[in-house]
This record gives C-alpha cells, structure tokens and sequence, in this order.
C-alpha cells in the first residue's frame, strides 16, 4: 500500500511540474527615440510595396529603410505637410497609394513629390469627411476604400468624385450602423465586411440593402467592454476572432454566437490581459494577440494555452513594454510590435537562435555585469569572461554555474581591478588576467 501510496504521490508532483507550459524564448531587439523614431508610441505599423516600414505615433508619421529614419510632421506654414502628428492608422491600397489616418483628416501621400493631399472635416459641405479623427481604413474586395471615424461613424470614400458617403447611428433605425466610433474594418473570405465599434459592439454590413446587423457580445451589459470592438481578425482556418477591450472572442457566424477567452488569475496559461488590441497568425497557425497591459500572447491551437511574452526590466531582450497597440509581420517575417512608451520591438523566429548570457541582479548565478570585454576557454572547457566593471566570471558550461571573481580592497590576493580586457592560459595552465588599471593578474 505504501509503495502505491509514493507512486501517486510521485506522479502527482510530475503532475504538478508540468501543468505550467512555459513559452519558447523570444529575442527581441528594439528602435526607441535613441535609433531616431520620432515618439515612444506607436499606433500603426505597415511595409509599402516598396519595402519601408511605416510606423505612426503621437507625434508624426515616421519612414524606416532599415538603417535610419525619416520623420514627416504637420508645419503649419506647409500646407502640403502632414495634416496632424498624431498617425492613427497607415494604409496601402491596391494602387499602392499610401493613405494615412490622423488626428486631424485623412491624407494621402505622394511619395515622388512628397507631398501630402488633405481630406478634412467640413460641416458645410456634407460629401466631407464625417469627421477629422481616423481611425481606420480598409479597401475591400470591390476597391471600395472604407474609412472609419471617433464620432462620424464609417465613411465610404469615392476616389474619383472625392466624395464622401457616410454611414452613421439613427437612434429611430435599427439597421443603421450601431455606434458612430469606428474602430476596426474587416472583409472575410465570405465578403462579408464587418465593423467593429466603440462600444456598440460588432456590425455586419449587408451593401445590397445598405444595413446593418449589429451583435452585441454582452446583451445583458450594453455598457460591458466587451462591446467595445479593437481588432478583427479571421485566421487560415475560417474562424473568425474578434478582440475587445474587455477580452478576445471566437465568433461563430453560423450559430451567431460568441466564444470567449479572458484573463483568469488561477490559470497561468489563460489569456495574460483582457484589453486587446491587435490579431494576427503566423505560417505555423499560431494566433498572436497583443494586449494592453498584459504584454504579446501566442496562442497553441494543439495545447490550447496561451503563451506569454512581458516587459522584464532585468531582460535586454525582452519587451520594452507590457503596453502593445500594434502588431504587424513583414515580407522577411520578421514581427514587428508597436508599444505605448516603450518604442518597437521586433523579432524573426527564422533567425539563427543565440542562447542569450546576461547579468540579473536576482540570479547570482548569472554574469556580474553585461559589457563583456574578453572571453577565453581553458583547456577544462571552463569559460572565462572578463567585463568592465564586473571583474572575472568562471562559466563551468557543462553545470551552467557561474563563480564570480572580483577586486577587493581588503584582500590583497583577489583580481587587481574590475575592467579585465584580456584573459590567457599557458601550458603550465596558469591564467593570465590583463586588467585596465589594475596591470597583470596570475591565477
């Protein structure tokens, strides 16, 4: 009996060890104010046709060639300069004409003259733009270029007549469009565009009859955020996912109905942050979320779990911010993540993957210090670093432990300075340690 009794107890603590899945390790580098990106915040993110990253934040409209930036702001005494620096959205369209959505109208930029056309809000015209803060844009399968709004509802944009047809709220029609703040615009596969809004939750738009078919995600809450609508996003599969400020839903077009995942503290593999703003899959069908507070998910169709990737102040090369507004992957598949403060991140999986060694001052186990000056392997396969400021580390590779070796005033027989450039053994297997300051070291 006791014997059994240790089996379970055994297979009970295997249990336990494993119910946590952990997420393959992600590195992520990053272009912030230091590189020349005009703000901290990032909004939208596109590659042209030409292959510039794009990339739209607080203040300007900012053209990436890989190297450096070039910043496109609003001069006041330019009347071909952006219209406003606050970019909310970047659009191509299937003319390869680039469209951005501001604070202040919708612009059009040519790029051969560089120049910026305007189309503004006026209320004395009523074939204007409904309103000058855009949020969205979209061409859909016919070329028709959707345009959507904070307060002016959808517009449907007639290119060669520069005219505006507007689709808005009507209290006394419950076909029209559900709330007049437009965030995301989505066409499936079926040809069905959809429109999610701030707070009036999912649209369908029938362009036969010029209705709409509006579906709450709480009947029972109007006011719950899960009817504030961030992203749509249908995946390889046909499902559609829909994410909100208050969780990420699966719907289910056939039966009408709403699958919901949200954040739940006991379940470390749930959904890390209801506040989702961004939906995309990669080549391997994995559905990545990027969420407001809660960092980027991945999440596993096979183990349904949701993957975490968070800011980690001790980590280099992890997220700069948990706050992620934009989620885009390029031509070469590298991702590219747009954060609230924290600049950009990006990463390409089919990278050659490096293990990554760096100081965390919570692992005493880890390097001393991250500026590595010289690195040399003795004839043990024992590695040692040298940094600046740090001293001597003694990395045993096969134990991944690391001793560390550093001055000490009170000792006369420790490492004679800190900066150790440069590290040698000779056939005695005596080693050499040249420090900056502190002259020739035998250990």
């Amino acid at each position: 009996m006791n014997v059994y009794r240790l089996i379970w107890v055994g297979f009970s603590l295997f249990w336990l060890t494993t119910v946590v899945a952990y997420p393959p390790s992600l590195k992520f580098e990053h272009l912030s104010l230091e590189e020349g990106l005009s703000q901290s915040t990032v909004y939208a993110i596109l590659q042209d046709s030409k292959g510039f990253m794009w990339f739209g934040t607080q203040d300007g409209l900012n053209r990436y060639d890989g190297y450096q930036f070039t910043i496109y702001r609003h001069n006041p005494s330019d009347p071909n300069s952006l219209s406003h620096n606050e970019v909310y959205v970047i659009y191509e369209d299937r003319h390869n004409n680039l469209w951005i959505g501001t604070g202040g109208g919708l612009n059009h930029f040519d790029r051969q003259q560089e120049r910026f056309s305007h189309y503004i809000h006026d209320s004395h015209d009523p074939n204007s733009l409904s309103h000058n803060t855009v949020w969205s844009i979209y061409e859909d399968h016919r070329n028709r270029l959707w345009i959507g709004t904070n307060g002016g509802g959808l517009n449907q944009f007639d290119i060669n007549n520069h005219r505006f047809i507007h689709y808005q709220h009507n209290p006394q029609d419950p076909h029209s469009l559900s709330d007049d703040r437009v965030w995301p615009i989505y066409q499936d596969k079926r040809g069905i565009l959809w429109i999610g809004t701030d707070g009036g939750g999912l649209n369908r738009f029938d362009p036969q009859t010029n209705q709409f078919i509006y579906y709450l995600l709480d009947m029972q809450n109007p006011d719950c955020l899960n009817n504030y609508v961030t992203s749509i996003y249908e995946d390889n599969s046909g499902k559609l996912w829909v994410g909100t400020v208050g969780g990420l839903h699966q719907f289910d077009r056939d039966h009408e109905q709403f699958i919901p995942y949200y954040h739940d503290p006991q379940q470390p593999n749930s959904l890390s942050h209801d506040a989702v703003w961004a939906i995309r899959e990669d080549e391997l069908d994995n559905l990545w979320i990027a969420t407001d507070g809660g960092g980027l998910n991945r999440w596993d169709r096979q183990q349904q779990k949701f993957f975490h990737y968070r800011y980690d102040p001790q980590n280099p090369t992890g997220l700069s911010s948990d706050a992620i507004l934009s989620l885009y992957q390029d031509k070469a598949g590298t991702w590219w993540v747009g954060t609230g403060g924290g600049g950009l991140n990006f990463f390409n999986n089919e990278r050659k993957k490096f293990t990554h060694y760096y100081h965390d001052p919570n692992n005493p186990n880890s390097l001393n210090n991250n500026h590595v000056l010289s690195i040399y392997e003795d004839h043990q396969g024992i590695l040692w670093v040298g940094t600046r400021g740090g001293g001597l580390n003694r990395f045993d590779q096969s134990r991944q432990q690391v001793t560390h070796y550093r001055h000490d005033s009170n000792q006369p027989k420790s490492l004679s300075h800190d900066d150790v450039w440069s590290i040698i053994e000779d056939s005695q297997g005596i080693l050499w340690v040249g420090t900056y300051g502190g002259g020739l070291n035998r250990f």
